[in-house]
């Protein structure tokens, strides 16, 4: 039987330097205004933060990592909470799923940023 030790467990929950690296480079690249204006050590630690937030909500898959992260540069780190959203992460826990469906998450994102859109435009 394969044991994983406590240890072990707790690396996989930790963002490797590579993935640091390639996330940081991506969103200097997208987000070159917001990286900006957090500097260097913000922009580490909004990679950070969003990363534990994305693992908390189930994500493990680097691609749908990334675009939690792109998300949260988009919305805000609090973006979970936010009404155009809130329904995807409670279904998420009512379901009992172990992941949040980031196919869902993102198509309603970009509804969202039409909705805005829209509402700047007027009527």
């Amino acid at each position: 039987m394969l044991r994983i030790r406590p240890d072990q467990l707790r690396a996989l929950d930790e963002p490797t330097s590579e993935f640091l690296a390639r996330t940081e480079q991506h969103l200097r690249e997208v987000w070159t205004e917001e990286c900006d204006e957090l500097g260097q050590t913000g922009v580490r630690e909004h990679v950070l933060g969003a990363f534990a937030d994305a693992r908390a909500h189930g994500l493990t898959s680097e691609f749908d990592v990334v675009r939690f992260i792109d998300l949260s540069m988009a919305f805000g780190r609090d973006f979970p909470g936010q009404a155009w959203c809130v329904s995807l992460f409670e279904r998420t826990r009512s379901e009992g799923s172990a992941a949040l469906d980031v196919d869902a998450l993102w198509r309603a994102a970009e509804a969202e940023l039409d909705r805005r859109d829209e509402d700047r435009e007027g009527p």
